[in-house]
Parts: C-alpha cells; structure tokens; sequence
C-alpha cells in the first residue's frame, strides 16, 4: 500500500506510489499494466481472483492490482469498454448537483434513479461490499482524484476568476471555495440523496486531499466541515 510519508513530496516515486501521483488516465494504466504483468502469472486475466485465507503475499498482491484494475476500468472507460478520455468521476462530480435539484421534482425521479445507477457503477459499490477488506484501494483512487481536481481548480481560469473572468478571486477565496465545494459534494448533497454510504469514502478522501493540499488551513477546514 501507500507509503503515506511519501506523499505530496517532491521524492522519486516507485510502485505503488508512481501509480497514484500520476494524475493522467493513460500513464496510470500503462504502469498498472506493468505491475500486473510482474505480479499476476496470469497475465491474460482481467477478472478479479478469488483467494483462500491462506494466501501467498503474491497471491494477495495480484489480487489487489486485479482490483485496481477494475477501479481504472470503471473510472476511464465509457459503459461499451472504450476509452474516450473522459474522466468518469470528474462527470459524477459535475452530475450530482443537478440530481440533487431534481431530488424532489416529479419529473426528475429518472433524472435521479439514473445518477444513482451510475454512482454505484462508476465507484465500483459492488465490489467493495466484495472486498471490504481492499477498502484501501477505493481510498487510494480517490485520494488520486482529489489531487488531480484541486491541481486543476487552482490553475482553471474558470475557477478562479470572478465577475464574469474580468478578476481573480484571492488565494483565501480559493481556499474556502474548494473546501465548501469538496464538503457540498461528498457530504451534504449525497446525504440528501440518500447516498452518504456510497460517498463514505469518497468523503473521507476528499477532507484528507483538502488537508494534504493545503496543511496550513486547519480553521477554514474545521469551519467547512463541522457543517456537517
């Protein structure tokens, strides 16, 4: 698992560590591959393998990155197996407020009933409820997309300007936009939707990113989240 004493340093990174610092869909899935190919003697194999409790370090590995695989699948991939280029959690992460406004229209029961089929397909649910014990690995890849979207707000124009693009928020204003927007997400708007048991530890990794981002900011952290 992730040497965490590594993490957000400027240190050369090695498995597994190399494959969660890389924020491009492409590049993780190449060094994933690699990993498998090492690990797996199956190397054909994309099915997650069944282990008795008395597996072999190898064994567990290779189921781990079996896991890890489906996680990337899930979060890459469009639901015909191809890869588009589109960031599967970023298009939940931009959905849920507009199911949210629809939780109670009479209309928008569909609108809703489809986000939540895709919340537990995209976040792999069923496969946790498999693999509790891998929970780690779900952590892990939000952790990664956490640091991907916090790298992106910070330099996207769009984010961080005002008043129709004409100025740019301050560093403090951005600070408190993206904790109320990390919290707003992963906490408030799934609880109205009845959905904080799938977003459990999306939310968990989302607090920990915000924390790991920006150590300096405790007060704006604990102000953001005792919201809830």
């Amino acid at each position: 698992m992730i040497d965490r004493t590594k993490w957000m340093t400027r240190e050369e990174y090695v498995w597994p560590e190399n494959y969660y610092r890389e924020t491009d869909g492409d590049r993780r899935r190449d060094i994933l591959k690699e990993q498998i190919q090492k690990d797996v003697p199956d190397k054909e194999s994309t099915s997650v393998p069944e282990f008795a409790s008395g597996s072999t370090s190898a064994a567990v590995t290779g189921q781990a990155n079996q896991i890890r695989l489906k996680l990337w699948e899930a979060r890459y991939l469009d639901d015909k197996g191809r890869r588009t280029g589109t960031d599967n959690y970023l298009k939940l992460w931009n959905m849920i407020a507009v199911a949210a406004e629809h939780r109670k229209s009479l209309f928008g029961k569909k609108t809703v009933r489809v986000f939540e089929e895709q919340v537990r397909q995209v976040l792999q649910v069923g496969l946790l409820r498999e693999y509790p014990e891998q929970e780690e690995l779900w952590y892990d890849e939000y952790m990664n997309f956490f640091d991907f979207y916090i790298n992106i707000c910070q330099t996207d124009k769009s984010y961080t300007n005002v008043l129709f693009h004409l100025a740019k928020i301050s560093e403090e204003q951005l600070v408190l936009k993206l904790a109320e927007d990390l919290w707003e997400k992963t906490v408030h708007l799934p609880k109205e939707l009845g959905l904080s048991g799938e977003f459990r530890l999306l939310a968990a990794a989302a607090e920990d990113s915000f924390l790991a981002h920006f150590p300096e900011e405790r007060e704006v952290h604990q102000r953001v989240w005792q919201k809830g």
